[in-house]
């Protein structure tokens, strides 16, 4: 048998090249990263036909001239999307015909009808040397239910034969084409777990056979490394001063590199200050990229500097690629005092012109006749230090009349000093510039520092004396880091898109698959609050912008540019800044060059941004620093008055999520019912306000309802709620039983606690396997446990629950980031607005348990970290839009973007809780919290079958709300919280002899004081209702008195209207009594009291597991 050896070269791989295709007759048809089918997920192209004719998606491709032996081919595999419901009667499932043509003639047919994937080849060796039109196509028969056809990577690959020492020696993966005897040729991929000599690989194929084979060939994918980039790493260097070469590889090839595959880089055209001139690249995976640098020696005379990186493969060192650059060399700015001055001014020298204050100082070095670059430094205490560069000031792309493109670098050529009484300094810069065609640019940047401020206002104009094609106009810009801390960080941060901690970076494939992984230059609109910002040594420096800002009399906005670390230009440092024209309209999302030339005149453009240096606060000040340059956003008009809100929220739990055969309600429209009696103990706030009869019936009918199918403890059931837990008892009694079925619920969430307090990611399915690692722990995967365990032991004061629930605040400290609280469908580590709410409830249980300031501090650090989560501003025509929560910088599965798509019941939990830090904090949390229920109330439907629900996703930009359709509890918890009726339950906490007692209601509980026999309180709640109190932490109740009536000890409290019981052993007393029109003085007669417990935070429960298997 005859083997033949060579390499699999990608022609085409037509996910890559989709943009490039034409696509007809279609339903949808796209490209994405991440397609399963049968529970596999590949990278591949999505296609659904119309019910009628063919969708057909038609490229261009070149196939290049075979050698002897060689071969072309297209491989691909093809199944149904997973999803299809094949049980469904009404729109049956009947596959999909498919087929490929080239030049209109069909090649391949064949029929797909499950979701599974079938690997597919098509010769394409015919057409050597030709540009063909290859055509898939897929045929729905008449109906197109179901018909996801999904196309497997499909590529077109060059077979290339290859001989001698060029011949491949070992084999990951590859094409493997068999001929037998029968004369029949068979073309497959492969993919080996580990790396094989070529010839075992042409055995086993061989050995497998069904008929004899006479011929083989192995086709090894290889990997294919290319520069991407080789820059300097500082963008700014300077004569005499050491300098670092930085050169990024990626692996654009289907094969990893391995170390047989002997890839090296070597740099040349400057000496090395240490180290070899020539590096192994090491091991990169298919679209891994690497970055590889090189120290130089500096040279005192030197202006320029011809830098090359040449990459070689193989034992030969073969040059596979080559780049080079040219490096210039500036002269070294002026040497400043050490220390800002304490009053704004403004400095114009020789050499030099500065603005500074006590807070920072930018400096602009004159050149020459220009100024080339600008320095911004803080002040740090008694140091200041270099944050950012902004080199240069600004540049423009343009077309010139030859249709040829061009850039002008806009460094100005003179400078004026100004100011106003008000406490502020002014820098004017002027350039003039001619293009290609001999006309005129001018540029005006003009730069202003407030005393005070931590902010330097940039106000940048460009126009040209005739009309001019522009694509990219730079505004503000800044390197951070450039000259100082390059890109190590501490945090980095794009409101609604990045939030970054440490080494990772921007644009990550980690939480969204591509194409949506770039973030590079996004929408504006998916930008919630107009700033970025990157922290370096506790400094935060970055930049705001105005999403309003007209930049002519009919755009309005920047785009934004942020890059962290620079991979654009491939420096040491982060790139922020703002541009124009803006994507989507003139420029391609992500993109630096408009498609669409915008024309510029004597009008010109202008582009106006804000550069901010902190060196007290962190990048979550940042919406702060926003809105004290801009406004703090205020919050949107409500849509209707409070009582119209009721009437509809009470449409929504009594009809539109009310399911009437089984009498019970649901979380979403048209999801399964169960009874909720939490939407009972809101309606009964709804009946208080309204005194409606209807109303009260529904109440009585849940909890009745509940009682029959669930028992007295179902009142303590949580179904169908975000917020809402465990309050029904304490309005509808049972409460011993509730508080006893909320225990076994807090005993199965500590049951799960590891031993360092912690919770880990458990996924149960497959597909929730690909979220992240199992085991892993996060914040999400422990805040709303925590809050659970300790909203139970603040109710109770249950001191086993104490402990579990300190225990994991001491583990979830050591977090900076909320993340993951969404893990049934988001990736684990993607930042999470839920995780910050959930945080800040279970610090806030603390806090009420111990009123230790540190769990209140901590608490109102999470509250900051989901700020950059809700819109701080909104297009004029879309209220709804200010203060909409985004609610993950991510997606689900990787595949579906919530960039720019709030989910408001994830800021509405968030809302509830920054509501009770409000009572503790001086930020202005309510307001917060208000816009976040606003804005929900803008988004809640007011007509139809689905009227007072809301909207899962508000889409569209805030334009369109799409299910499921959700039930007002998020709401009506807020709004009732709002106007002083929070139906959580009230808990007083005094300490008695050392340990603590806890008292719990439905009402106000006010005067807690406790004594070493007794306990004395007022309580006041609903006139002419039954109260419901618990006492807890005791060891035993041997009294009741209120307004010195004794009331009755009782073995239940469904005995009596009115008494208290205790059950044996139990650690708390239930009490039952009519309120009274005014408020009721109650007088508790205890026991001793229970042992003070010395440390909560002792060791772990003997349940509880400890870390050996993570």
């Amino acid at each position: 048998m005859e083997l033949t050896c060579g390499y699999a070269e990608t022609i085409s791989a037509l996910v890559d090249a989709f943009d490039t295709a034409d696509s007809v007759n279609t339903l949808d048809t796209h490209a994405s990263h991440a397609l399963d089918s049968g529970g596999v997920t590949m990278r591949g192209i999505f296609q659904h036909p119309l019910a009628e004719g063919q969708a057909r998606l038609s490229y261009d491709i070149v196939i290049p001239a075979l050698g002897d032996g060689d071969r072309a081919a297209l491989l691909f595999s093809a199944g149904l999307r997973d999803g299809v419901d094949f049980s469904d009667e009404e729109r049956a499932p009947d596959g999909v015909l498919c087929g490929v043509e080239v030049d209109g003639f069909r090649l391949l047919e064949f029929t797909v009808g499950d979701t599974a994937w079938r690997p597919f080849a098509v010769d394409l060796t015919r057409y050597s040397g030709a540009t063909i039109r290859l055509t898939l196509a897929t045929d729905a028969d008449g109906t197109s239910n179901y018909d996801w056809l999904v196309w497997g990577d499909p590529s077109v690959y060059h077979l290339r034969t290859a001989s001698g020492k060029a011949r491949p020696t070992r084999v990951t993966g590859g094409v493997a084409v068999t001929v037998d005897t029968l004369e029949r040729t068979e073309i497959r991929p492969f993919r080996l777990e580990d790396a094989r000599p070529v010839e075992d690989a042409g055995e086993d194929f061989s050995g497998s056979a069904d008929t004899p084979l006479t011929g083989i060939g192995i086709y090894a994918f290889a990997p294919q490394v290319r520069i991407q980039s080789v820059a300097s790493a500082s963008h700014l260097l300077f004569a005499g001063k050491d300098f670092e070469v930085r050169c990024t590889v990626e692996n654009v090839g289907s094969a990893p590199v391995e170390d047989f595959h002997q890839v090296k880089l070597a740099v040349s055209g400057a000496a090395l200050r240490r180290g070899r001139a020539d590096r192994n690249v090491g091991g990169l995976a298919p679209g891994e990229a690497t970055t590889l640098s090189w120290l130089m020696r500096g040279a005192a005379r030197r202006e320029t500097a011809d830098v090359t990186v040449t990459l070689g493969m193989g034992p030969d060192g073969m040059t596979a690629d080559e780049r080079g650059v040219t490096l210039s060399f500036l002269k070294a700015p002026p040497q400043l005092p050490g220390r800002t001055t304490n009053e704004v001014r403004s400095v114009v020298q020789d050499d030099y012109a500065m603005l500074e204050n006590e807070f920072l100082r930018i400096v602009f070095v004159r050149l020459e006749d220009r100024f080339p670059y600008g320095l911004l430094f803080a002040q740090k205490g008694p140091h200041l230090e270099q944050v950012a560069t902004t080199a240069p000031l600004s540049r423009v792309l343009y077309r010139d009349n030859d249709g040829a493109d061009h850039e002008l670098t806009l460094d100005p050529s003179n400078v004026r000093m100004g100011g106003t009484s008000a406490g502020d300094a002014t820098l004017f810069f002027t350039g003039a510039y001619e293009d290609a065609d001999g006309v005129e640019w001018r540029f005006d940047a003009n730069f202003t520092l407030y005393e005070g401020a931590k902010r330097v206002i940039a106000d940048y104009h460009v126009r040209a004396a005739e009309p001019r094609d522009l694509l990219h106009f730079a505004g503000p810009t800044l390197r951070v880091g450039d000259g100082g801390r390059g890109a190590k960080k501490e945090f980095a941060l794009l409101p609604g898109l990045e939030m970054l901690e440490g080494d990772e970076v921007s644009s990550s494939a980690r939480d969204a698959a591509p194409p949506l992984d770039d973030r590079l230059a996004p929408h504006p609109y998916k930008v919630t609050v107009p700033a970025m910002g990157v922290q370096q040594n506790g400094i935060t420096t970055g930049l705001l912008w105005d999403p309003l800002m007209p930049w002519t009399d009919e755009e309005l906005g920047l785009s934004p540019l942020f890059d962290s670390p620079n991979r654009l230009h491939g420096e040491n440092n982060h790139l922020v800044g703002v541009f124009l024209p803006t994507v989507p309209d003139w420029t391609p999302e992500n993109e630096v060059r408009a498609k669409k030339p915008y024309v510029v005149d004597r009008d010109g453009l202008r582009a106006r941004a804000q550069f901010f240096t902190d060196p007290q606060g962190t990048v979550f000040d940042i919406p702060d620093i926003w809105a004290d340059a801009y406004g703090r956003p205020k919050v949107a008009d409500m849509p209707r008055p409070d009582e119209e809100v009721l009437r509809l929220s009470r449409d929504g739990f009594m009809t539109t999520t009310w399911d009437e055969e089984s009498q019970k309600s649901r979380h979403c429209v048209g999801w399964e019912p169960a009874n909720t009696p939490g939407f009972a103990t809101l309606l009964w706030y709804d009946f208080l306000a309204s005194d409606d009869a209807a109303v009260r019936e529904r109440v009585d009918l849940i909890v009745s309802k509940t009682l029959e199918e669930q028992g007295p403890g179902g009142l303590a059931s949580t179904a169908n709620c975000h917020i809402l837990r465990w309050e029904a008892p304490f309005y509808f009694g049972h409460l011993t039983e509730s508080i006893e079925a909320a225990r076994a619920e807090v005993d199965a969430v500590m049951k799960g606690q590891n031993r360092d307090g912690g919770w880990r990611f458990r996924p149960t399915e497959d597909k929730q396997k690909t979220l992240g690692k199992a085991g892993a722990a996060n914040l999400g995967t422990c805040a709303r446990n925590a809050l659970t365990v300790l909203k139970f032991a603040r109710v109770t004061g249950d001191d086993r629950a104490m402990r579990a629930g300190v225990r994991a605040l001491k583990f979830m400290d050591q977090f900076s980031i909320p993340r993951g609280s969404q893990t049934w469908e988001c990736p684990l580590d993607e930042p999470d607005i839920l995780a910050a709410g959930y945080a800040v409830g279970a610090y806030l249980e603390a806090f009420h348990i111990t009123s230790d300031a540190a769990y209140r501090e901590r608490a109102e650090y999470w509250a900051k970290t989901g700020l950059p989560f809700l819109y701080s501003w909104n297009l004029p025509d879309r209220p709804g839009m200010r203060f909409g929560s985004v609610p993950v910088f991510g997606t689900t599965f990787f595949t579906h973007s919530w960039f720019g798509v709030p989910v408001q019941w994830n800021g509405l939990v968030y809302a509830y809780y920054v509501q009770r830090l409000a009572e503790f904090s001086d930020y202005p949390w309510s307001t917060v919290a208000e816009g976040i229920v606003v804005s929900a109330l803008h988004q809640q439907w007011t007509e139809g079958e689905l009227r007072g629900s809301y909207p899962d996703g508000y889409y569209g930009f805030c334009t369109e709300g799409r299910g499921p359709h959700l039930n007002p509890e998020d709401i009506m918890v807020n709004l009732f919280a709002l106007r002083g009726h929070d139906p959580d339950i009230t808990t007083v906490v005094a300490r008695r002899n050392g340990s603590r007692l806890h008292v719990s209601g439905g009402g106000r509980i006010t005067g807690l004081a406790p004594g070493p026999d007794s306990v004395e309180f007022d309580t006041s709640s609903f006139p002419g209702q039954d109260a419901h109190l618990l006492i807890g932490n005791i060891n035993a109740l041997t009294g009741v008195t209120v307004d010195d009536r004794e009331l009755p000890r009782l073995d239940s409290l469904s005995d009596g209207p009115e008494g208290w019981s205790q059950a044996e052993d139990a650690a708390y007393a239930a009490v039952r009594v009519r309120q009274q029109p005014d408020t009721m003085h109650v007088v508790v007669t205890l026991g001793a009291a229970p042992e003070p417990v010395v440390d909560e935070a002792d060791d772990a429960d003997e349940h509880v597991p400890d870390d050996s298997d993570e």
